[in-house]
């Protein structure tokens, strides 16, 4: 299983244009390392993890139902991305390990684990909070 891990200075949590985004990155300004995730509900989508979207700096563009399994640590998150997906991300497992400044910041964990709720909400993706 193939592995990709950064160390995420950065965490954001917002929602524009009725799209809900997470992103964790190793830089603010130019990112070399990074991962979104979004969802979009659109009555066009045949189901809710098609809504669902990833994007990495290891993808030329966003994936949706690429999502397996999330975990989220105090420390770090962790994303599982199904098989089928593997060769579009050239791994099967990214890890955001969260920089003492962001795990310094209680207010900005407990932002993301609301986000990650509602973005996954009603989705097969599994969440988990360890």
């Amino acid at each position: 299983m193939s592995l990709m891990k950064f160390e995420a200075l950065v965490l954001a949590c917002y929602e524009e244009d009725d799209v809900l985004t997470v992103a964790l990155g190793d830089n603010e300004q130019s990112p070399e390392s990074y991962l979104i995730i979004t969802r979009l509900d659109d009555e066009d989508n045949d189901s809710i993890d098609e809504g669902i979207g990833l994007q990495t700096s290891q993808s030329a563009y966003e994936a949706s139902a690429a999502i397996e399994k999330v975990i989220l640590h105090s420390d770090r998150l962790d994303v599982v991305i199904t098989p089928d997906s593997h060769e579009h991300f050239g791994c099967s497992r990214l890890e955001g390990v969260f920089s003492e400044t962001v795990r310094n910041t209680p207010e900005k964990i407990a932002l993301l684990r609301k986000y990650l709720e509602a973005i996954f909400n009603g989705s097969k993706t599994t969440l988990v909070f360890s």
